[in-house]
């Protein structure tokens, strides 16, 4: 079986020249969030799968739906998702367009963990020091860990900073030779 990213490829890096043509990122971002929205939704992935279910059935869903993220190209995007029965790969589809939206714009989105709330200048100081790292615009959203023994945690997309304490003990550990 094909992995659902490969089938989602083509069609994201149409999605994003298309948008980038319009100078459009933003629409299409929203409009891939609902349309993932609904590709998630289980009622409507049974009725995708189901092959005796017209597509033009199952376009016409989705556009009424979403309604007020689709214009004309949208509109096109999602009929032609539909005849080639690839509905079920939008999230796929919006995951790799965010990607090359954040490498065009030079952004990167990180969340980072922390064990205890962090106030305003915290905030801003972690995002000075990724915006360095990273030498780009960062997106931050900071969300409690209590399970953290200290420090923080930041992920973006594959990439991790492990600067918990857990995290220092176990390069120390591997360190020692254990």
């Amino acid at each position: 079986m094909i992995e659902k990213a490969t089938l989602a490829r083509p069609y994201a890096k149409a999605v994003f020249e298309i948008a980038a043509g319009e100078k459009a990122y933003k629409k299409w971002s929203l409009a891939l969030q609902a349309l993932e929205m609904v590709a998630k939704n289980k009622q409507v992935l049974l009725m995708v799968r189901n092959k005796t279910v017209p597509v033009q059935a199952i376009a016409a869903f989705f556009l009424e739906v979403c309604h007020p993220y689709v214009d004309r190209t949208i509109h096109h995007f999602v009929r032609v998702l539909a005849n080639a029965r690839r509905l079920e790969v939008l999230p796929e589809i919006r995951g790799l367009y965010e990607t090359m939206r954040q490498a065009a714009e030079q952004r990167v989105e990180v969340e980072i963990s922390t064990p205890i709330i962090l106030d305003d200048r915290q905030k801003i100081e972690f995002t000075k020091m990724l915006e360095k790292h990273f030498d780009k615009t960062v997106s931050v959203r900071y969300s409690l860990d209590e399970n953290l023994l200290g420090g923080f945690r930041a992920v973006a997309g594959n990439y991790v900073i492990d600067g918990s304490l857990r995290g220092h003990l176990n390069k120390l550990k591997k360190a020692m030779g254990d």
